[in-house]
């Protein structure tokens, strides 16, 4: 397995700076920069779910962040479902369906849609619909 190197800070590492700074936030000429990381986050999501694949854990500590608006996000180690590849193969990202009905999996609370924290069908805990939410709660 081969990844990329990308030694950028974190959108948490970011938000955690603005923070400290004493200045209540992000400073209103880094608004424009926070959206654009996260109109980029959303692309990615929605490129990696047009494909049949959902992330299940998005939260700020998993994308990497660039000054230029570049983004990468990180961690889909969670991630559930299947990618088609151009030679008509698939990837499959989800583990056995024994494993699928052992219980929640392990996401992030303060990210994670209800049905992801009260359990359930794994149909409803591993939807797009999960990621969205998480999409939201990183936007707030």
């Amino acid at each position: 397995l081969a990844m990329r190197l990308v030694p950028w800070p974190t959108l948490a590492d970011e938000l955690a700076a603005d923070w400290a700074a004493g200045t209540g936030g992000p400073a209103p000429d880094r608004l424009s920069l926070y959206l654009i990381w996260f109109s980029r986050v959303c692309e990615a999501v929605g490129y990696a779910h047009e494909r049949g694949a959902v992330h299940l854990d998005l939260k700020p500590a998993n994308v990497k962040v660039h000054r230029s608006g570049e983004v990468q996000v990180l961690d889909w180690g969670l991630g559930r479902g299947y990618m088609p590849t151009p030679d008509g193969q698939t990837v499959l990202f989800s583990r056995s369906s024994v494993e699928l009905d052992l219980g929640p999996v392990g996401h992030t609370a303060e990210y994670s849609p209800p049905e992801q924290i009260r359990g359930g069908h794994p149909d409803a805990r591993m939807h797009p619909r999960a990621d969205v939410f998480a999409l939201g709660s990183v936007l707030c």
